[in-house]
């Protein structure tokens, strides 16, 4: 482990490894991204917003762009193919892209909930299956580390169709690990809490954030930095032993039962 002069961050190194994020444009996707490649890695930028994942390979010549539909039938098959095809190989992946979309529940339209469900949920299954089809094929072992969130674990009103898919994320991702272990690919699940990104932009206004920070327990709302740490983790050698394990990076928000405005049980 070492760090980037100037950097409080560790930074595990990655030399001869080939790593595709999606998701990759913005966020917790753009800031795995960036500390692959400064770590050695080739990396395949995935993201639905091909502008923002070419700035991101201007910026730095291991990063390679793609733009794709991770929920559409093929796209990945086709991203996957092509970044073996360039690189001879694929050892890390990680399903970072998703989507966020609020209503009540019993006003969540069709289209909500299937776009949810393809891009958080069914767009990890392809990208899933064929990054393990050529980790198999290859015999080299793998990495492959799924983003969910608390709200897989914790209630999101109005989040119907998100926290069923990030639930679904983390059931995925321990079933996946008992079949891929005797290969040596390890498949793991990071589940951020609050964190600021161009996803949460809108949503972390400040009367949102009067209401939230008391109820995490650190007191914060993450950087994407910080979550990108916990992938990085996983993607390591440091990371090695851990399978079918899903790490809350939430600043202790699902784990806290206090009592709103500092109360406390048993005070006066």
């Amino acid at each position: 482990m070492s760090s980037n002069a100037g950097d409080t961050y560790p930074t595990w190194r990655f030399e001869g490894k080939v790593v595709l994020v999606t998701g990759a444009g913005s966020g917790i996707g753009a800031a795995c991204t960036r500390r692959f490649a400064e770590a050695g890695a080739l990396v395949a930028a995935v993201d639905l917003d091909g502008a923002a994942v070419a700035a991101l390979a201007r910026a730095d010549a291991r990063i390679h762009p793609f733009t794709a539909n991770v929920g559409e039938a093929g796209a990945m098959d086709a991203v996957i193919a092509t970044v073996v095809e360039h690189f001879g190989q694929l050892d890390i992946l990680v399903n970072n892209a998703g989507i966020f979309r609020t209503a009540p529940f019993v006003e969540t339209t069709d289209e909500t909930w299937a776009e949810s469900i393809a891009t958080n949920l069914t767009g990890v299954f392809y990208a899933s299956r064929a990054a393990a089809r050529v980790m198999l094929a290859r015999g080299a072992g793998g990495r492959i580390v799924n983003v969910s969130s608390q709200h897989a674990a914790v209630s999101e009103p109005n989040g119907s169709a998100y926290t069923a898919t990030k639930a679904g994320v983390e059931g995925f991702t321990r079933t996946l690990a008992s079949e891929l272990a005797p290969a040596g690919i390890t498949v793991n699940c990071v589940r951020p809490g609050a964190t600021r990104s161009n996803l949460t932009a809108p949503i972390f206004t400040q009367q949102v954030l009067d209401a939230l920070l008391p109820r995490i327990p650190l007191g914060m709302v993450a950087e994407p930095d910080w979550i990108a740490q916990g992938i990085l983790f996983f993607a390591s050698d440091a990371g090695r032993y851990a399978t079918g394990t899903t790490l809350a990076l939430d600043g202790g928000y699902i784990m806290d039962g206090s009592l709103a405005a500092g109360a406390a049980y048993g005070s006066s």
